[in-house]
């Protein structure tokens, strides 16, 4: 899944929850989550966040891309002026 934040909520179908599948079970399954951010977040932005998080933002290697998979549908959310698109992908 690929989650995408939407500041023009109004611009999204709203769907509803649910409708995913973790299939087939595999052994020793784990979660890896990244994350990005735009322009639209500049330096200043950033500077001001700093200090609030655990962690840093640092470059990644991982190949985020799903090129060897293929869309398998999406769900739109929002509430007050955010929203998020989710983007699902099968084999």
């Amino acid at each position: 899944m690929q989650y995408t934040v939407n500041t023009a909520s109004g611009d999204l179908t709203m769907s509803r929850d649910g409708g995913v599948m973790w299939r087939p079970k595999v052994a020793n399954p784990y979660l890896r989550i990244v994350l990005f951010h735009t322009d639209d977040y500049t330096f200043p932005e950033r500077a001001a966040m700093s200090s609030k998080l655990k962690i840093n933002w640092s470059p990644t290697s991982d190949d985020t891309s799903h090129a060897t998979l293929k869309s398998a549908g999406n769900r739109d959310y929002a509430s007050n002026a955010f929203g998020m698109q989710r983007k699902d992908f099968a084999s």
